[in-house]
């Protein structure tokens, strides 16, 4: 009797077996001979444990072989060197290689997904001038940064009672059948319980296998056509004998009055026909197809059971892909189009795709396309066909090929013999970077609720060259955005900015007061600044604002800025929200206004002016209100501002308490001195000087009693030594 879908059981039995053994063989024999100095060794003890692994390996793994005797640990010695699976053409870095779910809370994780873990430094994965990160895989997922493929790489992160499952060798189905389907039942039912698709019945889902039997009405009808060639036979067999008797009978009539002869039979007569019925009965077909339905837990089972696989590990494969149950790749009613004879068509549902095989692409759209298109092309043209045809495939293309633990089907690290094809780094099952994670707890916890912790397993557990002496989780949070959109003086933005570039050359201004702005392109950016003129340093304070511009918010910093004449280096630091900082520099020349007065020679009058606060060229000058060039007497009641005479070699002077060298004596000079006795800035050179007014070698509060005195109008100038 022939079955569909299904082998006989001893056939189940023998290529169970024949696959496991197959399997245990690749990996601990063929893996190992991968490159001529790889290797892997076994260790079921503490001792074991030192002799196969590296020292960093013991802590954790001699932690677990104490609470769990029955584990085996398997040292799979890679020969590549950690960084090289990371940074290599084609490696970890990849652009896409790696993807991290958007959401924080990502299920199955103790830990939350900070922003750490989405990356900046692949081109591409942040729009910095955006201040977004650029989605992919339906916009659920981003880019995965560097640091965090480092952690997830790292067996040495995973090694606790839960996440050592991610290195649970897969390839050896659960002995114990009726434990197997209770592990699958723990898992189903557990999604089941936030999601019913799950736990609908085989009826309600139209989930079966097909199965072709004999068909009963067959067998009733040959029932039938028996007893009638019975009754034929019985029949034909009456009117022979029938006949026999009337011959004999003629023939001794004959012998009375032998001129009579035997009448011929009439033509009229026919021989026996057969019955009517037998001319209308129908001939059934011989067999006929049965389904059969099934649960989503009874069908991961018998998938599993047919193929040699762990079920529990199928079952959390596909809660992981389609946990939420209204994929369109498992509604059946997704219409999609495939190419044929030519032509595009357009197919109206009934495929289903329950492992995403083929399912990649750079749009939602295309995903779900080529997910439907890869169904189409093997015919899964039921929930049954579709749950088996892919376990097939993730069979044939990862498990036979020594990628048995959730870890390798991540992370493929898998040297291949001279002459094969070689699929590292690419053969990777998912790109979700904690899909191992997510996976290995949700079969932690199917076996955890059925008590079976305590059994025999083996984990196969990679172990890197070079490798550094720790890779901790990312957790730094926060936007990461420091650049900056523009710096801008009295409104116009510096020449050749760029958010990439630091430093730049001067902007020139012709006034002292000017406007400075800065804009960053994440209004959680935080901005700092000084200006540094003469050996003074001083910080800028700011007016921070945002502003919105085609549907995003920036951030704006302002202040109006008093520039000395000359040169001044002005240094900003913008700081992202998550800590990342980047420094930004440039200069402002400041030239000053000469009128036509000043640029005549001196006239020789007496006349002064009031302080003007415009200063001297150099910004070393002292004010003078004399025709004689070289300075001015500090005891006459002018404090003009107007500048020194014109000469070759120009001899500045001292003007003390003129802190900023601006000409006059006021508030700004307070200012600067009252910064310095705090440390909140520095004083060199000349400024130090004109800081200490009454020459006792000290700046300090006397020095500002002095020209507050001054200002206040309590002494006619502030003297001078």
């Amino acid at each position: 009797m022939k079955q569909i879908f299904r082998k006989k059981p001893a056939l189940i039995a023998a290529a169970v077996l024949l696959t496991a053994a197959s399997v245990f063989s690749f990996v601990r024999k063929t893996a190992p001979a991968y490159a001529a100095s790889s290797k892997s060794a076994v260790a079921s003890s503490v001792a074991g444990i030192h002799n196969v692994f590296p020292e960093s390996y013991w802590a954790g793994l001699d932690a677990l072989i104490t609470r769990h005797p029955n584990w085996k640990f398997v040292a799979f010695y890679t020969t590549l060197s950690f960084d090289r699976c990371l940074y290599e053409t084609d490696a970890e870095m990849y652009p896409t290689r790696n993807l991290v779910y958007y959401k924080p809370d990502v299920s199955g994780l103790t830990y939350p997904i900070t922003t750490s873990w989405y990356s900046t430094e692949i081109p591409g994965s942040f729009i910095w001038e955006g201040n977004y990160w650029h989605a992919l895989e339906s916009g659920k997922f981003y880019q995965a940064s560097e640091e965090a493929v480092r952690y997830c790489m790292d067996p040495r992160n995973f090694f606790d009672d839960v996440q050592i499952f991610q290195f649970l060798d897969s390839s050896v189905p659960v002995a114990d059948s009726s434990l197997s389907q209770g592990l699958v039942n723990n898992i189903v039912n557990k999604v089941g319980e936030g999601v019913p698709h799950w736990l609908k019945s085989g009826e309600e889902l139209d989930l079966y296998y097909e199965e072709e039997v004999a068909n009963p009405a067959y067998q009733e009808y040959l029932e039938r056509q028996a007893a009638l060639q019975s009754s034929i036979e019985e029949s034909i067999a009456e009117s022979i004998a029938a006949s026999i008797a009337a011959s004999e009978t003629e023939a001794s009539s004959c012998e009375g009055n032998p001129s009579e002869s035997p009448e011929e039979p009439s033509s009229s007569e026919a021989p026996p026909e057969s019955s009517s019925e037998a001319e209308t009965d129908p001939v059934p077909p011989e067999t006929i197809i049965v389904k059969h339905y099934l649960t989503y837990a009874e069908a991961i089972q018998r998938v599993a059971d047919e193929l040699g696989l762990n079920a529990a590990v199928i079952a959390t494969r596909i809660m992981q892909e389609h946990g939420g149950g209204t994929s369109p790749l498992i509604s059946g009613t997704q219409a999609f189009t495939v190419v044929k004879n030519g032509q595009t068509v357009t197919v109206n549902g009934g495929y289903y795709n329950y492992f995403n095989i083929g399912a990649s692409g750079s749009s939602p759209e295309e995903i779900l396309t080529n997910g439907l298109r890869e169904a189409y092309a093997n015919g899964w043209n039921t929930r049954y066909k579709a749950l088996l045809g892919g376990a097939q495939k993730y069979m044939n293309e990862y498990i036979s090929r020594g990628q048995t633990t959730y870890y390798l089907q991540k992370f493929n690290v898998i040297v291949p013999p001279a002459g094969q094809q070689s699929r590292l780094f690419w053969g990777q099952y998912m790109q979700n970077l904690t899909a191992p994670q997510t996976e290995c707890r949700m079969l932690y916890n199917s076996l955890a609720g059925a008590d079976v912790l305590g059994g025999e397993y083996t984990f196969l557990i990679p172990v890197y060259e070079n490798m550094s002496a720790s890779n901790p989780r990312p957790t730094k949070d926060g936007n990461p955005n420091y650049k900056l959109g523009g710096i801008y003086v009295n409104g116009t933005k510096l020449d050749g900015f760029d958010m990439d570039r630091f430093s730049y050359g001067t902007a020139f201004i012709d006034r002292a007061s000017s406007s400075l702005q800065i804009v960053s392109y994440a209004p959680t950016t935080k901005v700092t600044a000084s200006i540094e003129h003469d050996g003074i340093v001083m910080p800028i304070v700011w007016q921070k604002t945002t502003f919105t511009e085609s549907g995003q918010e920036f951030g704006s910093h302002s202040a109006e800025v008093y520039f000395e004449v000359g040169k001044t280096t002005v240094t900003v630091t913008s700081t992202a929200e998550n800590g990342d900082s980047a420094q930004y520099s440039f200069s402002v020349f400041r030239e000053e206004k000469v009128t036509p007065s000043e640029s005549e020679e001196p006239s020789g009058s007496d006349e002064t002016e009031e302080p003007s606060g415009t200063p001297d060229p150099s910004g070393t000058e002292e004010p003078s209100g004399s025709e004689e060039p070289g300075g001015t007497d500090p005891t006459e009641e002018s404090s003009s501002t107007s500048g020194p005479e014109p000469s070759t070699e120009p001899q500045p002077t001292l003007l003390y308490g003129d802190v900023n060298g601006d000409g006059v004596w006021n508030i700004k000079d307070i200012t600067l001195i009252g910064a310095y006795i705090l440390k909140d800035i520095q004083l060199t050179g000349n400024s130090l000087l004109r800081a200490d007014v009454n020459g006792d070698g000290k700046v300090n509060i006397l020095d500002i009693t002095i020209i507050g005195a001054y200002i206040l109008k309590d002494i006619p100038t502030v003297p001078q030594r």
